[in-house]
């Protein structure tokens, strides 16, 4: 039997259509990804340095400084390391409300300005007034 006529692959069409009417982009990376090789992710299908990288950083940096402008771009790094950070100690349950509250809340950083004085904010990934202004993506297997 065809992969193409698989329940998978019927269910992963239905879902690519219904994602693509809501205006998401879809990205065909099960076996076409090409894996970044810079540092800065600016190369490479998704921007990953490896397959088992969920976050996709430079998407996330540009949402940061779209959504949170005149931060240092420090900053903006310490951001992603906080949602990147894992926790070996935690139940999964707990790890999914904390990213989840980082997610809808935003993200506390803080950074020094330029006199010198300690600045503390909340970084906000989504924009949840202007959902049009978000980058909506999924990952295809096929």
């Amino acid at each position: 039997m065809s992969y193409e006529y698989s329940e998978d692959g019927l269910i992963e069409a239905a879902t690519q259509e219904v994602l693509e009417d809501l205006g998401w982009t879809v990205v065909t990376a099960w076996q076409n990804e090409s894996l970044a090789t810079q540092a800065d992710r600016s190369d490479g299908l998704l921007g990953r340095l490896n397959k088992s990288e969920v976050i996709l950083e430079r998407y996330l940096l540009q949402a940061l400084r779209t959504s949170n402008p005149d931060v240092p771009e420090a900053a903006y790094q310490q951001a992603v390391n906080v949602l990147k950070e894992s926790a070996a100690d935690k139940h999964p349950a707990a790890i999914n409300k904390d990213k989840h509250d980082l997610l809808v809340k935003g993200v506390p950083i803080s950074y020094q300005d330029d006199k010198g004085v300690l600045q503390k904010k909340c970084l906000k990934v989504f924009d949840f007034d202007n959902p049009a202004n978000n980058h909506f993506s999924s990952r295809q297997a096929i």
